[in-house]
């Protein structure tokens, strides 16, 4: 067995675009496959993208794909046994080393992956279709309702801020909403920075964070997922009358599972499994209401 984090979306088109449907979308993507393989490979400055439709979906039913992080010639695994030298782990030509999450995009506007350490994330789905297909599609992570509510009661009285970002090609269009934090000078040669601003132990109870840096902290929990490895918030909640601290990464909506590996490919969980695994906990957070109470946290925030 495999233990995955189901972890959930909000997906939506983006404004002022056309609408964004899954189901058209992947049977397009599918038929320039088939015409030509390479088109389901993006390569950019840092990473390299893939996507492999599963189902293309229709107006009831969700479509599944595989989102894969491919390995270039420059981030090539090499293999190593003791008292023996490195070398070159073989890969045959035309064939990548790859991550691989699976995807699912409901009717419903939700979206749904098997997270794990290396998995790629939703934006560079995103990137992908955007590149390739000019299609646009923004994700938004879906928190704990509770968390939301909470970070709402602290607004106005926050006292601390720390992230730290990640700057990949595929996200950089995110990064201009943290120029609060990160002076412009870093550029992108620092592909990876973290700090942490906040009024001091010792600083007077009664002092908060001035609005700008506020209202940046909130918007990177809401807008920067694909960029920020790093983001906890301490601040005052009237209805614990004290200074408490979310950590955002640790709020995302999710479910912790174990799943069957793949009987040819035992890295990876068996993908029939791990889609009806995600159905599951998408029919549970329907029927119970947490996605209601998720999607209408995150519009208070908006509004």
């Amino acid at each position: 067995m495999l233990t995955r984090s189901l972890v959930f979306y909000r997906w939506s088109s983006e404004p002022l675009r056309p609408p964004f449907s899954p189901t058209e979308t992947a049977t397009r993507l599918r038929a320039e496959g088939i015409h030509d393989p390479e088109f389901l490979v993006l390569t950019g400055n840092e990473v390299t993208t893939a996507v492999n439709i599963i189902q293309e979906g229709g107006s009831s039913s969700p479509t599944r794909l595989q989102l894969l992080a491919l390995r270039g010639d420059d981030q090539h695994p090499t293999q190593w046994q003791p008292g023996g030298p490195i070398n070159t782990l073989p890969v045959l030509d035309g064939h990548y080393p790859a991550d691989v999450t699976h995807v699912t995009l409901w009717p419903d506007g939700i979206a749904g992956q098997d997270l794990h350490k290396n998995a790629p994330r939703p934006g560079r789905l995103g990137h992908f279709l955007r590149t390739r297909m000019a299609e646009y599609v923004r994700f938004e992570p879906l928190y704990n309702p509770d968390m939301f509510e909470k970070l709402l009661r602290m607004r106005g009285g926050l006292r601390s801020v720390e992230i730290g970002i990640s700057r990949p090609d595929y996200s950089v269009e995110d990064a201009g909403i943290l120029e609060t934090f990160f002076p412009q000078a870093f550029g992108p040669s620092a592909p990876s920075l973290r700090v942490k601003v906040g009024m001091g132990k010792h600083g007077a109870r009664n002092k908060y964070l001035e609005q700008p840096l506020e209202d940046a902290a909130l918007h990177a929990a809401e807008n920067a997922h694909e960029i920020v490895d790093a983001l906890i918030i301490s601040g005052y909640d009237p209805a614990l009358g004290k200074v408490d601290t979310i950590n955002m990464l640790k709020q995302r909506l999710r479910v912790e599972t174990d799943l069957p590996r793949d009987p040819g490919v035992p890295a990876i969980p068996e993908a029939s499994a791990t889609y009806a695994a995600l159905d599951a906990a998408h029919d549970k957070f329907t029927t119970d209401g947490t996605f209601g109470r998720a999607l209408r946290a995150q519009v208070i925030d908006e509004g």
